[in-house]
């Protein structure tokens, strides 16, 4: 089995899959990786796994998938940003073990509604299909990636900064915080907007939110802040297997930051 660091080096989303159906033994293991994970908010997120031909589910844009996850979470402050690092974390350690995924913002609620029993103030967050991907991408697959440049990235002079947000960081001045930030880099994102923004400061990162328009809903739920929680999520266990100690914490230090631009955590390398 891979580590986490290699999985998130070499991990795409995956959209075209083998269309073996999985055995009792394979999702009996993925139900203890979803039991087990857990997000510095202390937020509670609870999984629940469909298989597609019982309750009638699917994507246009997915082919081949048995299975899919659905992520569940009751709306509160920092839900956004727990989930999102839950549910990285769920998939970081099943593509370790070759299981792989997509995180799925955009789906028939309607649909995955039926097939997961909710109670008041829950929602699915999102959903991935799981499973061993195909051989090949289908053409709609490769399409859309083609579209939204999915293997393309900011560099990391364009999300890390040092102090504040006018000094972009050049490489000679990050040290042995490169590799991580080079992790969060990495970080899959909603239509590859990548919102993170780091302000180093000594040992503390401090990660901000670059808002888009139309990623936030009516009713105040922040696509990117799930995207923001994937983003802690790699860093934290890029940390964790490089031997480093981290303190996630909650502290705005009001750096001065244009409009648009939101405070979401900070972490301290100790």
């Amino acid at each position: 089995m891979q580590s986490i660091t290699e999985s998130i080096k070499k991990r795409r989303s995956v959209r075209t899959f083998d269309g073996k159906e999985p055995d009792k033994e394979l999702i009996e293991h993925i139900e203890d990786i979803c039991r087990d994970s857990r997000n510095p908010f202390g937020i509670s997120v609870r999984y629940v796994l469909i298989e597609k031909e019982r309750y009638g589910v699917g994507s246009p844009v997915i082919s081949g998938e048995k299975l899919y996850i659905a992520g569940i979470v009751r709306q509160e402050k920092d839900a956004e940003v727990a989930f999102g690092f839950s549910f990285e974390d769920v998939l970081l350690k099943l593509e370790a073990e070759g299981i792989s995924g997509t995180i799925m913002a955009g789906f028939d609620e309607k649909a995955f509604s039926h097939a997961v029993p909710l109670s008041d103030g829950e929602r699915i967050a999102c959903i991935s299909p799981i499973g061993y991907k195909a051989d090949r991408m289908s053409l709609r697959e490769t399409l859309m990636r083609k579209a939204v440049g999915a293997d393309k990235r900011l560099p990391l002079s364009g999300i890390c900064y040092i102090r504040d947000l006018d000094h972009p960081a050049q490489a000679s001045e990050l040290g042995d915080l490169g590799p991580l930030l080079e992790l969060v880099r990495l970080a899959p994102s909603a239509v590859n907007r990548q919102p993170w923004r780091m302000v180093i400061r000594d040992r503390t990162i401090h990660f901000y939110e670059d808002h888009a328009k139309g990623m936030q809903g009516k009713d105040g739920w922040d696509i990117q802040k799930i995207d923001m929680g994937i983003a802690l999520c790699h860093f934290y266990h890029g940390a964790r297997e490089s031997g480093l100690v981290t303190d996630c914490f909650l502290n705005d230090p009001h750096i001065n930051v244009p409009e648009g631009t939101e405070y979401i955590v900070s972490m301290r390398i100790v």
